[in-house]
């Protein structure tokens, strides 16, 4: 069984053919590349598996389940996560703050004014450890908004990490 098998995969925009006929095998452990001109359709591909465009025709399966077509929250939810090619973060809240609130997100804890401080050390742990991963631990006061794009696109990533997904994609990683 293959963790993610894709299967004569079509999308149309009007006469553009924007995938035609794709066929990709991805093994478990494996980190791969998808390369070509703008154009050329990765982000549609990427776009097609998260769930945020429906196939013409073709499907999707990911460790042996078909997911074509569902929404991106059911996406997400089988283990697949992304990093936008445009950054998908919380501008008005700090660096560390778009971390934790994936983290509680990812936990299904709320977060209110009578829970117990120690209720979050493994949040406030977790947050801190990635992003000292993606080397932004030195800006996590920062407002994510004034970041330089590069460290937007970092946070990110970051944010995408504190999913902790099976399946990260990382949509024009060296933008």
């Amino acid at each position: 069984m293959e963790f993610l098998e894709i299967k004569n995969l079509n999308k149309s925009f009007g006469g553009l053919h924007a995938t035609k006929n794709v066929n990709l095998k991805f093994r478990q452990g494996e980190l791969s590349s998808i390369i070509g001109p703008n154009g050329a359709g990765k982000t549609t591909l990427f776009n097609l598996i998260t769930g945020s465009l429906l196939p013409d025709s073709g499907s999707i399966f990911f460790e042996g389940n078909n997911i074509t077509g569902m929404q991106t929250y059911q996406v997400v939810k089988t283990g697949i996560a992304m990093a936008f090619q445009r950054t998908n973060i919380f501008p008005r809240m700090t660096v560390y703050e778009n971390v934790e609130t994936a983290l509680i997100t990812r936990t299904r804890r709320s977060r209110n004014f009578i829970s117990p401080i120690n209720k979050f050390s493994d949040i406030k742990s977790g947050s801190l450890e990635i992003l000292d991963s993606v080397g932004l631990s030195d800006k996590m006061n920062a407002i994510s908004s004034t970041l330089s794009h590069g460290d937007q696109k970092l946070l990110d990533v970051a944010i995408s990490i504190a999913l902790r997904p099976k399946l990260l994609l990382i949509d024009e990683p060296t933008a």
